[in-house]
């Protein structure tokens, strides 16, 4: 196109006539616009009575109850896929279907739902509950970013490791949402700085340009150029800490047997498939999984740091750092001193782990070993136990008649995601549907 039909063109839009070819793809662009918000609201109504029609030649084709329970397997696998109704509800559809189809009886099938890997996954969110309402994880992620150092690199190392911990013991996305603020609030701290630094350099180029004017051209150039450099530093170095949050919450819930529900879901299908194996315990999953986290965490790091080389490579002037520190002792201090919640429920977290990996080592005899019928102890015993002093130690101790407990339930309800649960008892529910009756070994 030419600069001339450019003129012309930019000309008639002023004039409110616009090009005769734009004026003919406005209506088909509106129908276009029209067609795919109508396949949008009805796409969900579509998929609900379209899948399990679709699904149908799947059972007839297998044959017996293999075959309806390959058909109830991927109606619930497309269900989750393209989420046309809530996760957790499509994990209840085990509930009404597999004992009409004659799959699992209803009691079968209600039992994988709240069982010992239930407990063991509502006590450990009820406990990482108690962790944020005393703002115990705050205090932890705070202090040990004032420990580590506040450099570019060590502040994205800092961010990592801290996140890394905390998703360990308390969910995802409780961590991610108590890092990443920190994380923009440091970047911010970051930018403010660097731009203070820019705006007395250029003051002091303005000041040089009345003395000598012929080096104005080349001085605005490369305050522009710098200005340019510097914004787009800090969008890069934001977007690698807030990654760097997302991935370390990945990397750390694959440490211990509570990181993530998947561990979970593991343990219980495990331990139903292969009843006489070694049971996976604890420390087991730590000894096994910590060393691989920790690559993992490392990995990722130097990985980021390279593809972020740019931001990792212009390290923050001194006093910029110590701004940066600055405001992580002030979101510090903000906290306060620590408190008697804070204490007690640090405790209860110390002694539920030493339980866990005192239970049953396997490299040494444990407490459970002991007992008479140390058999029937399971990992869920230990949190649960630490669940239950949640509710009974006082949150103020000069007033224990009066007071509420460390975690009311209120607070835990508000806080454990049961939809994760239901979602664990599906997948247990449709392992051990595949386990009795093998549709694969059908295809």
């Amino acid at each position: 196109m030419t600069l001339r039909h450019i003129l012309v063109s930019a000309a008639g839009k002023r004039s409110g006539k616009a090009p005769a070819a734009e004026s003919a793809l406005r209506p088909a662009c509106s129908s276009m616009m029209h067609l795919i918000k109508a396949v949008q609201i009805r796409w969900r109504l579509i998929s609900i009575f379209a899948a399990p029609l679709f699904l149908l030649p799947v059972a007839f084709s297998i044959g017996g109850k293999a075959g309806w329970c390959a058909y109830v397997i991927l109606w619930m696998a497309f269900y989750w896929s393209a989420e046309v109704i809530p996760l957790p509800i499509t994990s209840l559809m085990p509930v009404v279907l597999f004992p009409l189809l004659g799959i699992l009886s209803s009691t079968q099938v209600s039992s994988f739902y709240f069982n010992d890997i239930g407990i063991l996954m509502m006590c450990a969110m009820i406990l990482a509950a108690a962790v944020e309402t005393s703002n115990l994880h705050k205090r932890i992620a705070l202090k040990s970013l004032l420990v580590i150092g506040t450099s570019n690199r060590r502040l994205l190392l800092g961010f990592m490791l801290v996140t890394m911990f905390l998703s360990m013991w308390i969910p995802n996305i409780a961590a991610a949402s108590i890092m990443t603020p920190i994380a923009m609030a440091v970047v911010d701290q970051i930018r403010d700085s660097s731009t203070a630094a820019s705006y007395d350099e250029k003051r002091l180029v303005q000041d040089v340009e009345k003395a000598v004017p012929s080096a104005l051209a080349s001085d605005e150039l490369s305050c522009s150029s710098n200005d340019r450099c510097d914004d787009r530093r800090t969008k890069l170095l934001r977007s690698t800490m807030v990654l760097g949050v997302a991935y370390a919450t990945s990397i750390g819930g694959t440490g211990t047997l509570v990181g993530t529900a998947p561990n979970v879901v593991l343990k219980g299908i495990f331990d139903d498939t292969f009843p006489g194996s070694t049971e996976i315990t604890f420390v087991t999953w730590l000894l096994y999984n910590a060393p691989t986290m920790l690559l993992c965490a490392l990995l990722s790091w130097a990985y980021m740091q390279w593809n972020a080389r740019d931001a990792m490579s212009s390290e923050p002037e001194s006093s910029t750092e110590e701004k940066v520190r600055e405001e992580i002792a002030w979101r510090y201090k903000e906290l306060g001193k620590i408190s008697f919640a804070e204490i007690c429920v640090s405790v209860l977290m110390a002694a539920m782990i030493l339980l866990w990996f005192a239970m049953k080592p396997q490299i040494f005899p444990g407490w459970a070993d002991a007992l008479p019928h140390g058999n029937l102890v399971k990992n869920s015993v230990p949190v649960a136990l630490a669940t239950l002093v949640l509710f009974v130690i006082p949150r103020d101790p000069r007033n224990p008649w009066q007071s509420a407990p460390l975690l009311t339930w209120p607070e835990a309800v508000e806080r454990v995601r049961w939809g994760v649960m239901i979602l664990v008892g599906g997948g247990m529910t449709l392992a051990e549907a595949c386990k009795v009756h093998q549709p694969s070994s059908r295809f």
